[in-house]
């Protein structure tokens, strides 16, 4: 149901709540980024990072990563083409949890336990407030959707 479809009452505190989202996640992804293109220990752990995880071409992949993540989590924040933003961040959410992320979870562990360390992943809740983003779009806080006017006019 596209967030225009709610009632007046309800869309603000919708479109606040989706706001706080991108803002959250798109900060994160543009600070993590910027220091992976741009600080010599950002650089070295996210080759490091994806070197273990067994990432194809780590060497390429790890600037070509961060530079998504820089510029996306940027364009998330700003409300500029924010699905397709948070779809591409949600991806990597996905590849960063179910390669790294699952290799940080201790061996040995019973079914449930071993889905809540997952659950506690910080790619798990944060692919999800994507998501978020993804389906009901940037809300009425955003500058330019890619649909005619912004919704900010």
């Amino acid at each position: 149901m596209p967030i225009s479809a709610l009632p007046v009452e309800t869309r603000i505190p919708a479109s606040l709540l989706l706001l706080l989202s991108r803002i959250v996640a798109g900060t994160m992804f543009a600070v993590s980024g910027w220091n992976k293109l741009f600080t010599d220990d950002g650089r070295d752990r996210m080759l490091a990072t994806l070197a273990e995880a067994g990432i194809p071409w780590p060497a390429a992949s790890a600037p070509a990563v961060a530079m998504v993540e820089w510029v996306l989590g940027t364009t998330l924040v700003l409300g500029v083409l924010p699905r397709l933003s948070a779809a591409a961040l949600t991806m990597i959410c996905a590849v960063a949890a179910f390669t790294d992320g699952i290799g940080r979870i201790p061996a040995g562990l019973g079914p449930l336990d071993w889905l809540s360390w997952f659950l506690y992943l910080p790619e798990v809740p944060l692919g999800v407030a994507l998501a978020w983003v993804c389906v009901l779009g940037a809300g009425r806080y955003a500058l330019w959707t890619g649909r005619g006017a912004s919704p900010m006019a």
